[in-house]
Parts: structure tokens; C-alpha cells; sequence
């Protein structure tokens, strides 16, 4: 990447466990991540907020828009079939992608995202940048209700599809680079490229470096017994990100603060 580059390192589901939380805090502290996005209605919400708080993160949390898991913060979107069942969200794998929703349901999940927004920025964070708990927000029949919620709240940031690494060929991209060029249309795309390390290590030896920016979705879990931060089941987020500095041209590892990146 060029030296003014832009490089977000994002750890995802702020909130969903204590462990989580903890491998996410250890993270900001050792200079290994940029961002977390918060997940505002899970049990160890509070704690994720605590601890971002104690370590005055509040223009690097972002809404992790959760549709997936848990109980919603609105009754509207609980009495939806589409989206709940006995009170919590439902499977998304369940749902259909591309049969338009009604106009209740529409309504439901609008008010929903806006709750979730307005619950991050109560808890004192920014909440400019928006993505969601098993890429929920890039559904065709839901992302135009989330991504208009979003730029209505002034949400700068919204995650793009993956777009880099082996999986990010073949005829299955077209749908994904055309969500991609949408967002980029409705003026919240923040990123070139987005994927997890490993999609970003494929990409940076495939030329990388000529972008102007890239987004590196990671999840911190702190290893009870090891007390080694760990990238989900992936092995330790440091030696990860140790295999992809030298290909963009940063030591990710030794400090991320003297890169630009987007607030």
C-alpha cells in the first residue's frame, strides 16, 4: 500500500461474550486493531462498553448491526415473522434474500437499525461506521432499509462485500461487486478492499499496494489458558498480522497509530 494509504484493522462482535471482549480490549491496548464494531444486545454488552470507555475508544466503535442473534431492542421487528421467532432474530440462512419485504417489515427493520445506532452513540461512541453479525446488512432485500438508516444518522462507513482473496472470483462476485458500486453510489463505501488477513495477504501479493485503502476484518477472543489473544480459531492475532505487515509495508504489530485511517 502507498504511504498515505488508509488501513482499518476491525474487530468484530464487541459484546458478544466476556471472552471477546476482553481478547478485543487486549487488542486496542497492544496497537493490533483500529476498530471494533459493538454489538448492542448481547449479555456482555455492558462490559464491552466498560471497558471501550476505560480506554476512551469512544471514535473507534462502530454498530455491529446484529438481525442474527439474541433478542431485537424493538417490539415491532420481535412480532415479525421474517425476522424472529419466540422473541429472538431467527436464522438469517432462514430468510429469503431476494423476495422484496412488506412495508411492516420494512418499517420493523428500520426502526430496529435506528435503535441500534442511537444505542451505540448513548453508550458514548461514535457510531459513524456501520457492518453487521453475519453479513445481515448485505442481503439485497435489506440493505437498502439499513444503508438509507445509516446516511440518515450520518453514518460515513458502511462495510463493503468481500472483495479480495481466493473466493473473490467466479460468476458469484457479480451480485457482490454490484452491492460494492452501490454503496459507493449511496456515498458510505469507505474502503477498496475488504476481507479477513488472509484475503488481504492473497490480495497484497497481487497488488495491494497500489490502493489507496483496506479494511482487515479480524475476531479477537483472549485464550483462557494461554492468555494469548487468538483470531477466532485461527491461531494468534499477532503472528497473523506479523505474515501480512511486510506485504503492506507497515509494522501493524509494532504500532498502528501512525496510519491514516477513517474515524
Amino acid at each position: 500500500m502507498p504511504a498515505s494509504s488508509t488501513l482499518i484493522v476491525t474487530a468484530d462482535d464487541f459484546g458478544l461474550t466476556s471472552a471477546v471482549n476482553r481478547g478485543i480490549a487486549a487488542s486496542f491496548s497492544d496497537g493490533l486493531v483500529t476498530h471494533a464494531s459493538l454489538m448492542v444486545n448481547m449479555p456482555a454488552t455492558e462490559e464491552a462498553c466498560d471497558l471501550a470507555r476505560a480506554a476512551r475508544l469512544g471514535d473507534r466503535i462502530g454498530c455491529h448491526l446484529n438481525l442474527a442473534e439474541g433478542a431485537p431492542l424493538t417490539d415491532a421487528i420481535r412480532r415479525s415473522r421474517t425476522f424472529c421467532k419466540d422473541g429472538c432474530f431467527n436464522e438469517p440462512l432462514s430468510r429469503s434474500r431476494f423476495i422484496p419485504l412488506g412495508a411492516d417489515d420494512r418499517r420493523a427493520l428500520a426502526v430496529e437499525t435506528r435503535a441500534q445506532i442511537a444505542a451505540v452513540r448513548r453508550a458514548g461512541f461514535a457510531g459513524t461506521y456501520l457492518d453487521s453479525h453475519r453479513y445481515v446488512h448485505t442481503m439485497p432485500n435489506v440493505a437498502s432499509v439499513v444503508v438509507g438508516v445509516a446516511r440518515e444518522m450520518g453514518v460515513v462507513r458502511v462495510r463493503p462485500y468481500q472483495n479480495c482473496g481466493p473466493t473473490a472470483t467466479g460468476a458469484a462476485m457479480i451480485g457482490k461487486r454490484l452491492f460494492n458500486v452501490w454503496l459507493g453510489w449511496r456515498g458510505v463505501r469507505g474502503v477498496d478492499y475488504f476481507g479477513g488477513i488472509d484475503d488481504l495477504e492473497w490480495q497484497a501479493r497481487r497488488g495491494l499496494r497500489d490502493v489507496g485503502s483496506a479494511e482487515v476484518m479480524t475476531h479477537p477472543v483472549l485464550d483462557a489458558r494461554s492468555g494469548i489473544v487468538v483470531d477466532g480459531s485461527a491461531g494468534p492475532l499477532r503472528e497473523r498480522l506479523l505474515a501480512l505487515a511486510p506485504l503492506v509495508g507497515r509494522s501493524l504489530v509494532a504500532s498502528i497509530t501512525p496510519l491514516r485511517y477513517d474515524k
